[in-house]
């Protein structure tokens, strides 16, 4: 039997992965309890009804993820697809879903851009600098959330200044034109604990076109800059009340190209600011705790084209600005340890204006737009938690669009934990995404007529914990429809365009895994295969960049002394992707292979050597486009 070069390297990682399971065998069970922010009742991660996976600081530095997409591709329920290399757009698929049915929260503030044509949220832009934890909740968020979140939410949590004050300083650069820095700094006086947090990075290593040559030029390198802050204050104002601020800014500079080849000059720049504040006690009585959340996001992106030598008669400029604003009032009603209940009511203001300008042989045209939507919310959640026996939430929510008037949600999920560990559960629910400013008021083609998208999804899961809780075995199966979707439809006969409420898609599958962990070793494999197609006509058709199945292996030990190793390996099966001028073409499986090795000097420095791709893989993520081969990163870092 011949095994694919795929699994030797699987089977070559596992070697060293049960080497290290062999040595820990003897250390000490390590139990922590992760509570769920992004459920809105603080619950415990063994009560989530839905696969809800937490990646904390601690992983994020044994494994050396530079990136939210780093981390998101590690993760179940993930396919993730960059259009180029550093910085470059960026797209995530939570279990074959449309990228936009994934809301991406900062400290609860909505980041998901509103002046994207979807209202998707582009993951090639934010590192990793400053992020205390990211919560993966998969299954539809509506109840919760309300639009953007029918297929899951992403939600990031920043580091706050609680605990010892620490002050970290790190510095990496890599043989192919890129280096990274960060400085942060935590602390807590009194009754006030800060954080704040610095990172820049840059790139130069690759053109975003894989076709480059193809135009007879040579191609250029397109430069990647970002420069992220994010700053945290929290103050105890007396025993019952707390007020916590957020504060967050990404500023990027990019170098892209365009659709059809290598482009020298095509720029770009994205910034991001959010600040958000959250007022929480127990106001009237102590077993009622209220809150009070405000956030707000701004965006703004500029692209500019300007005439080249492939492009003589060719220029444009387009700049796009956006908002989200956003007040909630909570109340948590615990009414006895068991049952617990949260009442809410919210208002959204969402914002978005555009001006572009293309130049051409033909003439000059101009499209602008400037508009706003409103969306005004009540939500209602009954959560029940036993140490053993039933757990589970009934949720509901309705929301009020100022456009197409309302839409209400719903989900179920229950769950029993028998006395040996073994725990099952299994989640019902509803979702619906609001249709985007840009769909409804695009100059040409917005359609205000346009409804809101809804889906439906089911899921049903097992676990069960052995060796002392050390090992972790768990199986999920999944599935989801969408009706109502939004399509872009050109009519060949009048030569119009028009956003509609047209398509249909549903999506299947299953997520297997296994997670081992205790002082010395983190370890984890899993695999996980899915169906997405569009259901619109008689015959479905396979959804573009799906993989149709993954397989993660990734472990972090450290040695009895200053060394550590990690390493992280994921496959990612076949693809499609859609070129208009043939039809869908097959992206083939490919498997990438990332290794770091650190040492420690006197728990205060650490040197980090490190590959990516370490086998030079070569493979497409989307058609046309390029990817990293090997890179080689030194790293250092200082933590006092």
């Amino acid at each position: 039997m011949v095994l694919h070069k795929d699994w030797k390297r699987f089977a070559l990682a596992g070697v060293f992965a049960g080497m290290g399971f062999l040595q820990a065998q003897d250390m000490p069970t390590v139990k922590e309890e992760l509570i769920i922010k992004g459920s809105k009742a603080d619950i415990r991660v063994e009560e989530t009804t839905t696969h809800t996976v937490v990646v904390t600081r601690e992983e994020i530095e044994a494994h050396h993820w530079r990136s939210l997409g780093d981390v998101l591709a590690n993760l179940p329920g993930v396919s993730l697809v960059a259009n180029g290399g550093d910085g470059k757009l960026t797209t995530v698929f939570l279990r074959g879903a449309k990228s936009e049915n994934a809301l991406v929260l900062l400290d609860g503030i909505k980041l998901n851009d509103p002046t994207n044509v979807g209202k998707g949220f582009d993951f090639g832009n934010l590192s990793t600098s400053g992020i205390e934890r990211i919560e993966l909740i998969l299954g539809p968020q509506s109840t919760l959330y309300g639009t953007d979140a029918s297929a899951g939410i992403i939600n990031i949590v920043s580091s706050d200044g609680q605990g010892t004050p620490v002050t970290d300083i790190q510095a990496e650069f890599s043989n192919e034109d890129t280096a990274r820095a960060m400085l942060s700094h935590r602390d807590q006086v009194g009754p006030v604990n800060y954080a704040v947090s610095a990172g820049y990075y840059d790139s130069d290593s690759i053109s975003a076109r894989a076709d480059a040559l193809e135009s007879g030029l040579e191609p250029e390198t397109d430069r990647y800059q970002n420069l992220q802050i994010t700053g945290k204050l929290g103050v105890a104002i007396n025993e019952k009340l707390d007020l916590d601020v957020h504060l967050a800014s990404s500023n990027n500079k990019n170098d892209i190209d365009t659709f059809d080849g290598d482009d020298v000059n095509y720029r770009s720049q994205y910034k991001q600011n959010s600040i958000g504040a959250v007022l929480s006690g127990q106001w009237f009585s102590e077993a009622v705790t209220q809150s009070l959340h405000l956030g707000h996001s701004t965006l703004d992106r500029e692209a500019e084209d300007e005439v080249d030598v492939r492009h003589p008669d060719d220029s444009s400029f387009a700049t796009y600005d956006g908002s989200n604003t956003m007040l909630e009032f909570r109340n948590r009603w615990v009414i006895s340890e068991q049952v617990h209940v949260i009442l809410g009511l919210s208002h959204e203001r969402e914002q978005a204006e555009s001006e572009s300008t293309f130049v051409s042989a033909w003439g000059t045209s101009v499209n602008t737009f400037d508009e706003e939507t409103d969306t005004s919310s009540a939500f209602a959640q009954v959560n029940l938690s036993m140490e053993q026996g039933f757990y589970g939430n009934l949720s509901a929510r309705h929301d009020d669009h100022s456009l197409f008037g309302g839409e209400s949600t719903w989900d179920l999920g229950l769950g029993y934990l028998f006395p040996s560990q073994t725990r099952l559960r299994a989640a019902i629910g509803t979702g619906f995404k609001a249709p985007s400013i840009y769909q409804l008021y695009a100059p040409g083609f917005g359609n205000a007529q346009l409804q809101a998208e809804t889906s439906e999804a089911l899921e049903i899961g097992i676990q069960q914990a052995l060796l002392d809780e050390r090992l972790q075995l768990g199986l999920s199966y999944y599935q989801y429809d969408f009706e109502n979707m939004v399509e872009f439809v050109f009519d060949s006969d009048t030569f119009e365009s028009s956003y509609q409420n047209l398509s249909q898609a549903e999506s299947d599958g299953f997520e297997f895994w296994a997670d081992y962990k205790d002082k010395r070793l983190n370890l984890h494999a899993s695999y996980e295969k899915l169906d997405a197609e569009d259901t619109s006509a008689p015959t479905a058709v396979p959804l573009i960049r799906r993989h149709d199945d993954k397989a993660t292996l990734r472990f972090a030990y450290r040695f009895d002394g200053p060394w550590q190793i990690s390493s992280d390996i994921l496959r990612y099966g076949d693809s499609l992707d859609r070129d208009f001028s043939v039809g869908d073409v097959t992206l083939d499986a490919y498997t990438l292979v990332n290794l770091a090795v650190s040492y420690e000097l006197q728990e205060t420095w650490q040197f980090t050597l490190r590959a990516t791709n370490l086998f030079d893989e070569e493979y497409t993520q989307v058609l046309n486009y390029g990817v990293n081969g090997r890179r080689v990163f030194a790293a250092i870092r200082a933590r006092f």
